[in-house]
């Protein structure tokens, strides 16, 4: 089997998540690297600012072959809101573009409309 270069871009990733999409992300990314798989995972903290104050509790080790991103834009809720509402990411688009950049294989994307939103699905030349 032919090892891949996956990048998973998502609103949420633990400890900065607010239920079921984060852990789907943090499960299935860490099983993709557990085959040998190169993971990387953008995440958005000043979306979770919008929803809680503090970070979750628990323990979230991650596998040597995945690599968390924690994207801030430095304006806090600005950010994610202007997001959901334009649909693009204004204030962390060249963010995020860098890093899709960077040649992978497949770009998996998780729950974006704060993080991203549609035109983050044209960022990167991989796989969608």
């Amino acid at each position: 089997m032919r090892k891949l270069r996956i990048c998973m871009l998502t609103t949420f990733y633990p400890p900065y998540h607010t239920g079921g999409c984060g852990i789907h992300v943090y499960q299935l990314s860490n099983l993709l690297a557990q085959q040998g798989h190169q993971v990387e995972v953008v995440h958005c903290l000043d979306s979770y600012s919008i929803k809680r104050k503090t970070k979750q509790r628990g323990k979230y080790e991650k596998h040597t072959n995945l690599k968390v991103h924690r994207i801030e834009s430095g304006v806090g809720r600005i950010a994610p809101a202007l997001t959901y509402l334009t649909s693009y990411p204004l204030l962390v688009g060249k963010k995020i573009k860098r890093i899709l950049e960077k040649g992978f294989d497949v770009i998996h994307y998780h729950n974006i409309s704060l993080f991203g939103g549609l035109a983050a699905l044209s960022f990167g030349e991989a796989v969608k």
